[in-house]
């Protein structure tokens, strides 16, 4: 719940530049035979066989964009897959820069793997070694030649993604280790993010109160350090300028000049460009930019994301559902859609929550329908998105990570789980009737002693060599997740299955047939 507000925002929101700028850079290469239109792209049978016939480098056609825009509009994410390798929780994922040819994932099994997004049902073709525990942020640097990865084990690795595998006594299975550590944090790392345009600059935000900055060329130590009271959750580089934005547990969400940020003292601490207010939770688990770096959303747990404009203090909109649940775990919620027209975050409660990002319009009106309960304009607060787009449904615990591909209409969410999901507008197999509909129901474990029980007879997590479904993991988190909402125990466990709310869900779906008339 938004808490207060000295300032209102200013409403300039619209996504029209974004959509000219999108539009200004997609370029196509004509196929040698034939060009086939955008529509035809749309409606082919398989998402991956249609992109290869238009023989392309990393853009959709001309018009592609908008008319996914218009099919994610109409049909949502109707299709997903599984994509199994990990055998523990996936906690980190990451595409490519610029084609998205490429996932990497990171997990409580210490692995770091390299997916081909245009055939993952084939399975991960490199694993990459090194970290000791639990991986938990997966980054690809600008040319896409190494992955940079953190975690639990306060260690920071780069990985050459060109490097052939290697094998030893200890680990027959072919993997690439590491060809730098960077060792300075003192406890885990939970986020790196890397400077657009470079592949040895980047940064790290860790549970030891600090935000480190790193050169490749030089390992051994940091360039700068950023010491607060508190730990930072979450980084990330604005796309287009020197700054960045922290995430951190007690001072929320702060905006940085990455030139001024790192030299101050403890006597005097550098200070930060803006302070976001985040309301009376300052948790703020992480916070994003959209592709163009002129609006951020902020995950706060205990709280709903929020909506601002990078250079403004007060939230443009609060993304709402009842049904929404951010305590058990850290997540992050992200734009999507070809024009960034949409907030994306996973959810406590198994599913993954999709809101339209208001426009200008719709924030101005907001405005003026409400003015007149308030004294001064500075007391106006956010717009309130009340209804979601889409709720998607598919995955049996938490959900914390979600990527978008930078180019084409497919979703990656992974979180307690050992799978990744893909999900797309568009058909993603050839044999596709699997790929909609929930899945199977299963216990969702309530009480202490089924629990006790059932973590006796499971192996440890992330250590069985399985990339099947772990009842021990799925079990603790589900203890967590009722611990930390406050819920009692319950002597009769309880089941959990997919069914669709029609009352919250607004979301409208047509027939392709329909579909087929409106863009004709």
């Amino acid at each position: 719940m938004y808490s207060g507000g000295s300032k209102r925002p200013s409403n300039d929101m619209d996504h029209s530049n974004a959509s000219k700028k999108k539009k200004n850079e997609i370029s196509i290469e004509k196929s040698e035979t034939s060009e086939p239109n955008a529509k035809n792209f749309l409606h082919g049978t398989n998402i991956y066989t249609n992109l290869q016939r238009f023989q392309i480098e990393g853009q959709v056609p001309k018009k592609g964009n908008q008319l996914i825009s218009r099919r994610l509009s109409n049909f949502g994410f109707s299709y997903k897959t599984d994509l199994k390798g990990h055998f523990g929780c996936v906690n980190a994922l990451g595409f490519s820069n610029r084609d998205g040819s490429f996932l990497c994932s990171g997990s409580d099994d210490n692995r770091v793997l390299l997916w081909p997004v245009m055939s993952p049902h084939k399975g991960p073709i490199k694993e990459f070694r090194g970290h000791r525990s639990n991986v938990f942020s997966t980054v690809f640097t600008h040319s896409n030649r190494y992955i940079i990865s953190c975690g639990n084990d306060h260690s920071i690795f780069r990985f050459d993604v060109e490097q052939a595998p290697t094998t030893s006594s200890t680990r027959p299975k072919p993997y690439v280790p590491p060809i730098e550590a960077f060792l300075s944090h003192q406890s885990s790392v939970y986020k790196v993010s890397v400077m657009p345009g470079s592949d040895e600059v980047f940064l790290s935000a860790g549970d030891d109160n600090s935000v480190m900055l790193w050169d490749a060329r030089n390992a051994s130590k940091p360039q700068g350090v950023l010491q607060a009271k508190s730990a930072f959750n979450s980084v990330e580089f604005s796309p287009e300028d020197q700054v960045f934005v922290t995430g951190n547990s007690l001072n929320g969400a702060q905006l940085w000049d990455l030139r001024t940020s790192f030299g101050g003292t403890s006597r005097n601490p550098p200070k930060s460009l803006l302070n976001y207010n985040i309301g009376r939770f300052h948790d703020a688990s992480a916070a994003c930019f959209n592709s163009s770096g002129t609006h951020l959303v902020c995950t706060i747990r205990k709280s709903t994301p929020m909506l601002f404009k990078v250079n403004e203090k007060e939230p443009i909109a609060l993304l709402s559902n009842s049904q929404y649940k951010n305590v058990c775990t850290m997540k992050a919620a992200i734009f999507g859609g070809p024009f960034d027209e949409y907030i994306l975050s996973g959810s406590d409660d198994f599913r993954i929550y999709i809101w339209k990002v208001p426009s200008s319009e719709e924030i101005e009106d907001f405005w003026k329908e409400n003015k007149d309960e308030f004294s001064d304009d500075s007391a106006l607060p956010p717009f309130i998105v009340k209804n979601t787009k889409e709720i998607l449904l598919g995955h049996r615990s938490i959900v914390n990570n979600l990527r978008y591909h930078p180019t084409l209409p497919i979703l990656a969410s992974s979180g307690v789980e050992k799978i990744i999901k893909f999900w797309s507008p568009f058909p993603m197999k050839e044999e596709d009737t699997s790929d909609i509909g929930p899945q199977p129901r299963r216990r969702v474990y309530t009480n202490e002693m089924d629990l006790l029980e059932e973590l006796s007879t499971v192996q440890s997590h992330g250590r069985d060599q399985s990339t099947e479904e772990d009842p021990k993991t799925l079990a603790l988190f589900d203890f967590f997740n009722r611990f930390e909402s406050g819920a009692p125990s319950s002597d009769d466990d309880e089941y959990f299955e997919e069914e669709d709310d029609e009352e919250e869900d607004e979301f409208e779906f047509l027939s392709e047939r329909d579909e087929e008339e409106d863009e004709s």
